[in-house]
C-alpha cells in the first residue's frame, strides 16, 4: 500500500478527531479504567488544536488513495540538564505523544511511511534520540515501530485504588503523611530514587545537576496539599516514600485521555536501598491505596522504566499498561544526513 505524505492543514483536522476518538474507544473497551469523555469526535477538537499549534514544523498527515490514514506531530525535546526529566530526554531528542501519533488501524503500513519523512527531518537536524507514543490497544501500530527498530523504553499504567496485594508480615512500621520538617529525608529517599535509575540493567545517567531541583521539589511538594507525600518509618528511619499528583496539582501532566474522573497519579515511589524486596514498600502502597480510596480516588496512575526491575513489580500489583512508549537511538554517525 503506497501513501502520500503532506503537511497536516485544516482539511485533516476533522478526520484525525474521528481517527482519534475510533482509537479512543478501542482503548476504552480494552482498559474501563480511562477517561470516558473523549468517546465523540467532536470532544477531540480543542485537543487537537492545541497538538497542532505545539508541533515542530506543523506535523505530517498520511493518505491512501484519498483516505486519512494517519498522522505524526512532534516536538523537539530541548530539557535544561537543571531540570529533574533531563535524564529521561537526552538533548538530541524528539517526542510524540499520544495525541501526536495515529494511525487507522486498517492502514498500519502508514507507521513506516509517516516516520520515514519525520524522521528525514530528526536526523537532519540531528536528533537521534526518537520516542514515539502508543496505546497498548495498537497491535498493528505496535508490530510496526517494533520492526522499525524501536523498543519498548516506559509505560503508563493503571489499577483501581481499592486494589491490596499481599506482602510480607512488617513490624514496627508507621505510615505517616510528611511534614514541614521531613524535607532532608523526603530528599534522601527522591535522590535515592534517581540513583536506582542509573543502575543494571536500567542504565540512566544520573545528572548532580538535576539534584537542585529535586530537593526543591521534595520541599515544595511537603507543603502543597494537592501533592501527597507519604512516608514508611520503622525505628524512626524512614524506609519508603511515595509522592502522589492531584489533578489540582500544577505539576499535573498527563493529557485528558489518560486522567478520568477520580484518578490520581503515583509520581515517586522510593525504597531506601537497604530495605529493597522486604516488602515495606508494599505495605506502603496498600495503605495509601486505602487512604487514595477514602478520599473518593476511584484509580491510581504511575510510569514505569520497561527495563527496570520495578516493571514486573507494579504489574505484579495489578497495574495495567495502557501506553507504551517507544524509544530508537539512531547512530550518529547517520545524523546530519538528508
Amino acid at each position: 500500500m503506497s501513501f502520500n505524505i503532506v503537511l497536516f492543514s485544516d482539511e485533516h483536522i476533522e478526520t484525525a478527531c474521528q481517527l482519534l476518538a475510533a482509537r479512543h474507544r478501542r482503548m476504552q473497551k480494552m482498559e474501563p479504567l480511562i477517561a470516558t469523555d473523549l468517546l465523540s469526535p467532536e470532544s477531540w477538537l480543542p485537543l487537537v488544536n492545541a497538538m497542532r499549534s505545539g508541533s515542530q514544523f506543523g506535523g505530517l498527515a498520511a493518505t491512501s488513495d484519498g483516505i486519512y490514514a494517519g498522522h505524526l506531530h512532534w516536538e523537539y525535546a530541548d530539557t535544561p540538564v537543571e531540570s529533574i526529566f533531563s535524564a529521561f530526554a537526552p538533548p538530541d531528542s524528539v517526542k510524540a505523544a499520544l495525541d501526536g501519533f495515529a494511525v487507522e488501524p486498517e492502514r498500519p503500513t502508514a507507521v513506516r511511511a509517516l516516520y520515514a519523512s519525520a524522521s528525514r527531518q530528526w536526523n537532519a537536524d540531528g536528533r537521534g534520540t526518537q520516542v514515539l507514543t502508543a496505546a497498548t490497544a495498537e497491535s498493528g501500530v505496535l508490530e510496526q515501530l517494533y520492526g522499525l527498530g524501536f523498543g519498548h523504553a516506559y509505560s503508563v499504567a493503571v489499577r483501581e485504588s481499592i486494589v491490596t496485594m499481599a506482602a510480607p508480615q512488617q513490624t514496627g512500621i508507621v505510615f505517616r503523611e510528611a511534614v514541614p520538617g521531613d524535607e532532608a529525608v523526603v530528599r534522601r529517599l527522591a535522590e535515592d530514587l534517581w540513583r536506582s535509575y542509573t543502575e543494571p540493567p536500567v542504565h540512566m545517567p544520573f545528572i548532580p545537576e538535576s539534584m537542585p531541583e529535586l530537593c526543591a521539589r521534595a520541599d515544595r511538594y511537603i507543603a502543597d496539599p494537592a501533592t501527597p507525600v507519604w512516608l514508611a518509618e520503622r525505628g524512626g528511619r524512614a524506609e519508603a516514600l511515595e509522592v502522589f499528583l492531584t489533578p489540582e496539582s500544577d505539576d499535573w501532566f498527563l493529557g485528558p485521555q489518560l486522567t478520568p474522573e477520580g484518578a490520581i497519579y503515583l509520581f515517586w515511589a522510593s525504597t531506601a536501598p537497604e530495605v529493597r524486596g522486604n516488602g515495606v514498600h508494599t505495605a506502603l502502597l496498600n495503605h495509601t491505596s486505602r487512604w487514595a480510596h477514602s478520599l473518593g480516588y476511584t484509580s491510581i496512575l504511575l510510569h514505569y522504566l520497561a527495563a527496570s526491575f520495578a516493571s514486573e513489580y507494579w504489574q505484579r500489583q495489578g497495574f495495567r499498561p495502557v501506553v507504551h512508549g517507544l524509544t530508537r537511538i539512531i547512530d550518529p554517525r547517520a545524523l546530519y544526513i538528508i
